[in-house]
């Protein structure tokens, strides 16, 4: 990391700030730039708080259901890259399994997985396991009193309001 930061500063043998004054002149990188913010943004939003949900309603199943979704959150989480791209594309893309099924049935509109909404699902789809991975272990160090005490407090914005 270092060296990349050092080289930074290099252009062409020389000590210089062309590499960063290119970047910002380039609209086509700023445009990435802001693309990936963009999708790194509202995927992580949206997969944590549908991962919060998830784990939150893993309270109140018995543990043989709980340790079944844990297990397969774990294994989904793996599931990434080239082989989950592949799969979405043959589920969801243009002439995907899915896509037809749901195009010959009327209920898909525009969806293009290739487009920004099409990529930010299947950010999504990759986020949600891993939140629920990262979270379920907090939602269960959380005693039953803190869950009633929410519950109260709840009940009393209610009132309030």
């Amino acid at each position: 990391m270092v060296w990349v930061l050092i080289n930074s500063f290099i252009y062409e043998g020389e000590w210089t700030i062309e590499n960063y004054s290119e970047i910002f002149d380039s609209a086509f990188i700023l445009q990435g730039f802001s693309n990936s913010l963009w999708i790194s943004f509202w995927s992580s939003l949206i997969g944590l708080i549908l991962a919060a949900i998830l784990v939150s309603s893993l309270r109140h199943l018995n543990s043989r259901i709980r340790d079944a979704i844990v297990a397969f959150t774990n294994m989904s989480s793996n599931f990434s890259g080239v082989p989950l791209a592949f799969a979405f594309i043959i589920i969801l893309g243009t002439n995907g399994a899915v896509t037809l099924l749901l195009r010959q049935w009327g209920l898909l509109g525009d969806f293009d997985l290739y487009s920004k909404s099409g990529l930010l699902a299947l950010y999504i789809y990759f986020q949600i396991p891993l939140g629920a991975l990262l979270l379920y272990p907090a939602f269960d160090a959380l005693k039953k009193d803190a869950y009633e005490a929410s519950q109260l407090l709840e009940q009393a914005l209610v009132n309030i309001g």
